[in-house]
């Protein structure tokens, strides 16, 4: 825990100083193999769903996972975080990635629409290492789901996070991910 409180910090200081890291960019995706691009070469239409949730999120936070000058493919639109050393793509429709989301992931059981207090984002993170896959939501909390989501993640070898903040009592955050180590994804010269 105290290794990420030092990389946040970190990270904080080099972008109030307008300062990077040094960074190596890969010349190819590593998802996909397809061409890629400078992220600030391309804009995000917000009259249509994000190309890439994890580079426009379109809050009012800002997103400190990506320089400018870090790639997004052309094609299947993962975008590369020389900061993370990692391929992310986050989507609405679990059925628009160029690696089929894990079919536990895919068809994760979401509560009734009304009950839905946010976008419904799957993503895809890829390193050298691993890949994973998850889908994360708020909702208006119900026990008869939840009970139904803790049987459906055991059943799928999901790792399920429920978190339910103070501040928001009647509403619940949930994570469903799936990590999968033995998925080579990167180019190792992206290191």
């Amino acid at each position: 825990m105290i290794r990420i409180g030092y990389i946040l910090t970190a990270c904080v200081l080099l972008c109030s100083c307008g300062q990077q890291p040094p960074k190596v960019r890969p010349s190819s995706c590593g998802v996909c193999g397809n061409a890629v691009v400078p992220i600030s070469s391309i804009s995000d239409d917000t009259s249509k769903p994000s190309l890439n949730i994890a580079v426009w999120d379109r809050s009012s936070c800002g997103n400190l996972l990506f320089w400018d000058d870090d790639v997004i493919c052309t094609q299947c639109r993962s975008a590369y975080s020389s900061l993370f050393k990692k391929w992310l793509l986050a989507l609405e429709d679990p059925t628009a990635f160029h690696q089929p989301l894990h079919h536990g992931i895919r068809h994760f059981p979401l509560p009734d629409a009304s009950n839905i207090k946010s976008l419904v984002v799957y993503d895809q993170v890829f390193s050298i290492t691993d890949r994973t896959d998850s889908v994360a939501f708020w909702y208006l909390g119900d026990d008869i789901y939840l009970s139904r989501i803790q049987s459906y993640a055991s059943t799928n070898s999901l790792d399920l996070n429920v978190n339910q903040p103070g501040r928001l009592p009647d509403q619940v955050f949930i994570k469903a991910e799936y990590r999968n180590e033995s998925n080579k994804a990167m180019d190792d010269t992206a290191e």
